[in-house]
């Protein structure tokens, strides 16, 4: 593709990690593409600058221009993860859900609450007890609703249930 295509890239989705960053642009059309470049621990700067361009290079798009025009950005990464998980770092954190399982990550049910014990620990469970939310209570908000990949509202299916009988 190139950029005579008309390629305006609205929304991108950055992942760092410990080698490689790699992006996932999409534009106006839902059309996307990827790229790759190098991590750089010292500077992430310079690694989402360089996979960004390699991305839209793909399309004949440079990155200034291609910034210019984005309505959303998305970035994780292995050592903000790695942060989180250790408990190490400032500042609040957060969680936005689907209205009405607001709870669900603290019950606590999945085999992550039981990794550290052993078979037997876990046959006979008698006594456990739960780590520590990484999120708390008063930070997880709950959003009614479905919206596609532009924040619009999508609209319920129109097609009838089966029903039994």
């Amino acid at each position: 593709m190139s950029a005579d295509d008309g390629h305006d890239p609205r929304l991108i989705a950055m992942d760092t990690g410990g080698t490689m960053t790699d992006p996932f642009v999409v534009d106006e059309s839902a059309n996307y593409t990827v790229g790759k470049a190098q991590t750089t621990p010292g500077d992430e700067s310079v690694c989402t600058t360089n996979s960004f361009g390699d991305a839209l290079g793909n399309w004949g798009v440079e990155p200034d221009d291609g910034a210019g025009a984005l309505d959303g950005i998305v970035y994780s990464g292995t050592a903000m993860i790695n942060r989180l998980l250790e408990r190490e770092g400032e500042g609040n954190i957060g969680i936005i859900t689907n209205g009405g399982m607001e709870d669900s990550l603290r019950f606590g049910r999945g085999i992550q609450s039981w990794a550290d014990r052993s078979y037997a620990g876990r046959l006979h469970a008698r006594k456990h007890e739960h780590p520590e939310p990484l999120v708390p209570r008063e930070n997880i908000r709950g959003v009614r609703g479905r919206m596609n990949m532009a924040g619009l509202p999508t609209i319920p299916s129109t097609r009838k249930k089966r029903t039994t009988q």
